[in-house]
């Protein structure tokens, strides 16, 4: 086992690993193989490949082709945002603060999009299902005065 690695897996405060991997997905696949920690992976843009070597999985969540027993969760490339969010709900099996933390992030990402798509919808004179309409307007709302309070700081 490298020491790098070695250091890593007996540092106590480590409970999972992300890995950037440019060009192809081996560095996480050698990670994997040296620690029983779980390894997300997520492919690195580079110049010559845009990071497609890294990727080449069917699915945007599957395990990179390692040998079996050598598992690495992927991440499409350059999104490190979902692979962080991947090991939140990983790390939140034992921490409950934490997932109610990462519920109050999914109920904020939701509103923004609903946002989004109603600013969408009404640029194109959409009246739409009075229902959906005032939904999206109450939780708009609701995330102003959640921002306005501050609660939003809370998950960093």
């Amino acid at each position: 086992m490298s020491g790098e690695v070695q250091c890593i897996h007996n540092h106590s405060a480590h409970s999972l690993i992300i890995a950037g991997a440019g060009g192809a997905a081996h560095f996480a696949g050698v990670v994997a193989s040296l620690t029983p920690l779980p390894v997300v992976a997520v492919p690195v843009s580079d110049t010559r490949l845009d990071g497609v070597v890294a990727s080449l999985t069917p699915l945007p969540v599957v395990a990179v082709p390692m040998p079996k027993g050598v598992p690495v969760a992927t991440i499409a490339i350059n999104n490190s945002t979902n692979g962080a969010l991947l090991d939140i709900r990983m790390l939140g099996i034992s921490d409950t603060d934490l997932v109610s933390r990462f519920l109050f992030y999914l109920f904020l990402h939701t509103v923004r999009v609903n946002k989004k798509e109603y600013n969408l919808w009404v640029s194109f004179g959409w009246s739409g299902r009075v229902s959906t309409r005032k939904t999206l307007e109450k939780n708009m709302v609701k995330r102003e005065k959640l921002e306005q309070q501050g609660w939003e700081s809370n998950l960093n």
